[in-house]
């Protein structure tokens, strides 16, 4: 399966939605793919809301993460939320567009995560949550990304709860009802 992500708000909206100030090295995309940089709302050391641009590195089933996960893979991890207008899945050699109904952003769950490079450098980047699919979603993959209800968004970006219960309450597929897929549209 091939998964692209599109964001193609105005800042302004961005900035509305999440009460941060966007960086000035993000740029809207409507083709952010694992190995790019994509748009991350993280809160930082002092609890505040910041946004920032990292690198999609992967994505991870919510459901099959545990401690051993969390040892082996970096120093540093933080929740995090990659605001989407929606993103593209590609399914037979078909791509398909999948969107919110009502034109809202998708808030997908992430871990931001730190680590220090061979020459000592500190990096940073993102892997996505992801979930089984939905019921409008499956017969095209049987995953699909963690979002979060708007409701939502500051008991994750806090961490109010221990990460491993966390991603058990969230993990559960989006209502299909909230979404659309518009099959066809043209790879960007």
């Amino acid at each position: 399966m091939l998964l692209q992500f599109t964001i193609t708000d105005p800042t302004e909206r961005l900035n509305t939605i999440y009460g941060v100030q966007l960086p000035s090295d993000w740029a809207a995309d409507d083709s952010i793919k694992y190995g790019k940089q994509g748009l991350i709302v993280r809160h930082d050391q002092c609890g505040k809301r910041q946004a920032m641009v990292r690198r999609m590195l992967g994505a991870a089933d919510a459901l099959t993460i545990d401690k051993r996960w969390f040892k082996s893979t970096a120093f540093k991890v933080c929740q995090c939320i990659v605001p989407i207008n929606g993103y593209r899945v590609c399914s037979d050699n078909i791509w398909y567009e999948v969107t919110m109904k009502d034109g809202s952003l998708m808030h997908c769950a992430a871990i931001c995560e730190g680590w220090q490079s061979k020459g000592g450098d500190i990096r940073e980047g993102i892997i996505l949550l992801t979930t089984a699919a939905n019921v409008l979603l499956a017969p095209l993959y049987n995953k699909m990304p963690v979002l979060l209800h708007q409701r939502e968004l500051d008991s994750w970006l806090r961490g109010e709860r221990p990460i491993l219960q966390e991603l058990n309450r969230i993990a559960s597929p989006y209502p299909s009802e909230l979404m659309q897929v518009n099959k066809g549209i043209m790879q960007q």
